[in-house]
């Protein structure tokens, strides 16, 4: 990776645990595990953040300890120079309703047929349905993404990836 200066924005309070995301949730407030300020790439949150380090500027530069990082919404794990794609979720959950989908993860048109032959659960926040909303969860709980592909309700599909959420979007074939 090596080091060069980067624009870059600081997060001086982000909750830390080595083993427990909900302690790092639980700790944001107070930045118990957290020793230095933190740094992300400019533009970026603790979601969407490929790299965390600890001096400003500097990519790769510092000791951030590996475990579970909390910005008070969601948490992340890092280790060994990266922040591990798919280790996410919401600090204490979001409260949701379940929807009966098609999913694929080949095609909106497989997705779209799925709905009927094959249809599966995934959840939501209350008062989202499948076409305006911005987070799909595999768990009542809201606390897991659901995993990244196409999701239809029979009539519309929208393809999903985990963290940016929704990418794309369009009608079933009729």
């Amino acid at each position: 990776m090596g080091i060069f200066t980067i624009n870059s924005a600081v997060n001086p309070m982000l909750g830390y645990d080595p083993g427990v995301p909900a302690t790092a949730c639980a700790d944001y407030p107070l930045g118990a595990g957290q020793l230095s300020p933190t740094y992300l790439p400019i533009g970026n949150t603790l979601i969407t953040a490929t790299e965390l380090w600890s001096e400003y500027g500097q990519a790769g530069v510092g000791s951030i300890f590996k475990g579970w990082w909390s910005d008070g919404v969601v948490y992340r794990y890092y280790s060994e120079g990266n922040i591990l794609a798919n280790t996410y979720g919401y600090c204490g959950g979001e409260t949701t309703s379940f929807t009966n989908v098609g999913y694929s993860n080949v095609s909106a048109e497989e997705a779209c047929t799925n709905f009927v032959g094959a249809p599966t659960v995934v959840y939501l926040p209350i008062g989202d349905t499948l076409t305006i909303t911005n987070r799909l969860f595999s768990d009542a709980g809201g606390t897991t993404f659901a995993p990244s592909g196409w999701y239809s309700n029979g009539v519309d599909w929208i393809r999903w990836t985990t963290p940016a959420g929704v990418i794309d979007s369009g009608a079933c074939a009729a």
